[in-house]
């Protein structure tokens, strides 16, 4: 499955100036099962992509394709999915498995497939004991499981998970990379992380994108450790033409 953007641009404006937030931004991705990171500075285009993506928000110029196709809506709401920064996916006064329902519903599914997939997912993230709680009494770490498990029960082909690490200690990151690690392991989800944590990151990725000023700057397509992301991340950034490596 070949997913390819082309020419996508996004922009607004303000005190008479037109803003880009993504800027001629191309990529060409080979999607399987696995974990892409998305790695640039604050204000790259990282959530703005994310958002193009699962259809939140439109290009101004540019389009997406799957397959040599143009991409349609009703794809995107049935196999793309986004978690974005912080617990802004979950309503804090209802249950874990009220808010996992409301969430398979806005996507088309049967609340009796819904319940089905949570309960499935939630013994392999091993959180079947928040199931009935309600989000605003959860740790951090138990809402983005939450949030995870929400995104799993609806079996999207595409995960989109924005700063995931945001807001979390030490103990909660590790614990978060064991449970993307059995995503990985166990389903066929291609899962899209955008983060600044270049440690999280080079312990779960296995391909990497780089933004600049709303255009990719560049790609990786092998796993990096720790130091050796840092440096692609600065030479990336050097780039004026995308590198492939």
């Amino acid at each position: 499955m070949n997913l390819q953007l082309e020419h996508i641009t996004r922009k607004f404006h303000a005190n008479r100036q037109t803003i880009y937030a993504l800027q001629d931004f191309n990529l060409s991705l080979n999607l399987t099962h696995g974990i892409y990171a998305f790695v640039g500075p604050n204000g790259s285009g990282k959530t703005t992509l994310f958002k193009i993506l699962c259809g939140l928000l439109l290009p101004a110029e540019g389009e997406i394709k799957l397959d040599s196709q143009k991409l349609k809506t009703s794809w995107i709401k049935n196999n793309i999915s986004l978690l974005i920064s912080g617990d802004r996916n979950l309503y804090q006064r209802n249950t874990v498995m009220e808010n996992a329902v409301y969430y398979g519903v806005l996507k088309g599914l049967h609340p009796d497939e819904i319940k089905e997939n949570v309960h499935r997912y939630s013994k392999l993230l091993d959180c079947d004991t928040i199931l009935n709680r309600w989000v605003e009494g959860l740790s951090s770490g138990e809402r983005k499981k939450a949030g995870l498990l929400m995104g799993l029960s609806v079996r999207s082909k595409i995960m989109l998970v924005d700063e995931p690490t945001w807001g979390l200690d030490i103990d909660t990151v590790l614990a978060l990379q064991e449970t993307f690690e059995i995503i990985k392991d166990e389903t066929e989800l291609g899962i899209f992380i955008s983060s600044h944590d270049t440690l999280f990151l080079s312990k779960l990725a296995s391909e990497y994108v780089f933004l600049k000023n709303g255009a990719c700057s560049g790609t990786v397509t092998h796993p990096l450790n720790a130091d050796e992301l840092i440096s692609f991340y600065k030479k990336a950034g050097e780039n004026n033409d995308s590198i492939l490596v």
